[in-house]
């Protein structure tokens, strides 16, 4: 087969022979789930495109897949397309393809094709990070689509938003888009080699998303003051559950097996820094907030419009976060400012506010801003209410800022020991609907 296909061409005659795939030039019109799916098992979601338009290769009488189901991947993943596809306009995607192509072999085995449309924005000075900048005018001049123009300053997102710069939601799309990419190839792969194997299994239906009724659960709670924990020695039963909203591809690939199989780890999960909380080192961020995290979630579905988002949610016990021994840093205290500063401008905890360092749990108020934002301050105290992400309520109103659990390895590898039984992938905008394995 070739290594350059999106699809392997056994598994791609299969899916066009069965109406559940359509060639369109240089693309290809699939569902997501089957895109992503490891095996040849039969899908009862799935609407087959209507045979006639199949077979003559036109989208314009086809019978679509479920609303918001489709997606359309490029037919050749080293291709024009597929920049296209991550997010970059016609010109800058042809501009990158043409370079690629004409560099050395032993050039190009440095880096992969994605990435090296990923370094195209990283590297780019042209950023913005502000409100009162032009965002959709600095994101045309760096190269970006109209599709993901439009995802980043979506109008009612300011919040969100602001959370990261220009060229850094680029990016998040890029990777998102390119793993959704790769990740679908490899299970193409899969379904191709079940074919040649003559092992193709027919008939068997899926299990659809199941509402269920959760346990019970008592949050933990904390006094307002930072770093103090209430009750003082609580031993406070129940869990306190903890979200993060994602990418799906990221969600599944937590566990080793496509079909949910083996032990799942937190790891495809973590945040690279500079992020609030530690300048040095990539950590967990989760909230407790589920209307935060939807929130978040709302505007992420169409920066990452090609394998879908979801709500990844841990029960954690409360026994965990007492013996962590959690330190709390809420606005407006100095330690707050602090710890945002010196870890946004990528210097360490340790040796500028010692009294947060080493902790395991870090629980408190989410910022907004790059590292731009915070060299532009010449001391801490310049951290104000304007750089916290707002969701409800008055500003200034202790409910109305996003709270955020951070934690590293230490406290990762508790959860991932003691919590496999309470982890879930939840539906974007129901949180009572577990979603299951795209292989399921």
């Amino acid at each position: 087969m070739s290594e350059d296909n999106t699809l392997d061409p056994q598994d791609e005659e299969w899916l066009r022979s069965n109406n559940v795939a359509l060639r369109q030039g240089a693309s290809i019109r699939i569902s997501r789930r089957r895109f992503q799916k490891s095996s040849t098992e039969s899908d009862e979601s799935e609407t087959p495109f209507s045979p006639t338009s199949a077979a003559g290769m036109s989208s314009a009488t086809t019978s679509p897949p479920p609303p918001g189901d489709e997606v359309t991947i490029p037919y050749k993943l080293h291709s024009v397309e597929t920049y296209q596809f991550l997010g970059l306009d016609h010109q800058t995607s042809s501009d990158l393809f043409h370079r690629w192509t004409g560099m050395a072999e032993d050039v190009r085995q440095v880096t992969s094709f994605i990435q090296f449309g990923i370094d195209r924005i990283k590297y780019n000075s042209i950023n913005a990070a502000t409100i009162n900048e032009d965002w959709d005018d600095i994101l045309r001049r760096m190269g970006v689509n109209g599709q993901l123009r439009s995802a980043i300053v979506k109008p009612g997102f300011d919040e969100i938003r602001l959370m990261r710069s220009a060229r850094e939601w680029v990016i998040l799309a890029m990777k998102m888009r390119g793993d959704f990419l790769q990740t679908g190839q490899e299970a193409s792969r899969q379904r191709g080699m079940e074919l040649r194997s003559g092992r193709a299994v027919r008939g068997q239906a899926r299990s659809g998303p199941s509402r269920r009724s959760d346990s019970p659960t008592t949050s933990y709670t904390f006094a307002s003051g930072s770093g103090r924990m209430f009750p003082p020695q609580g031993d406070q039963p129940g869990d306190t559950i903890l979200w993060q909203s994602t990418c799906r591809v990221w969600a599944e690939s937590m566990w080793p097996g496509a079909r949910r199989e083996g032990l799942w780890q937190l790891a495809p999960l973590v945040s690279p820094s500079p992020t609030d909380f530690n300048g040095r080192h990539a950590m967990f961020y989760f909230t407790n907030q589920v209307e935060g995290a939807k929130f978040y979630l709302r505007y992420l579905r169409d920066i990452d419009n090609a394998g879908g988002v979801c709500l990844v949610r841990v029960a954690v016990p409360n026994r965990i976060i007492e013996n962590a021994q959690p330190f709390l840093l809420h606005f407006p205290s100095d330690t707050f400012k602090k710890t945002i500063w010196f870890s946004r401008r990528g210097q360490p905890l340790k040796g500028n506010v010692d009294e947060v360092a080493g902790h395991k749990l870090l629980i408190g108020h989410t910022c907004r801003g790059d590292a731009r934002t915070f060299h532009q301050m010449s001391s801490w105290t310049e951290v104000s209410e304007h750089n916290l992400v707002y969701l409800n309520g008055p500003r200034g109103h202790k409910d109305s800022y996003m709270t955020q659990f951070v934690f590293g390895e230490a406290l990762e590898d508790e959860i991932n020991r003691r919590c496999q039984q309470k982890l879930s992938i939840r539906h974007a905008e129901h949180q009572d609907m577990t979603l299951p394995s795209w292989n399921a």
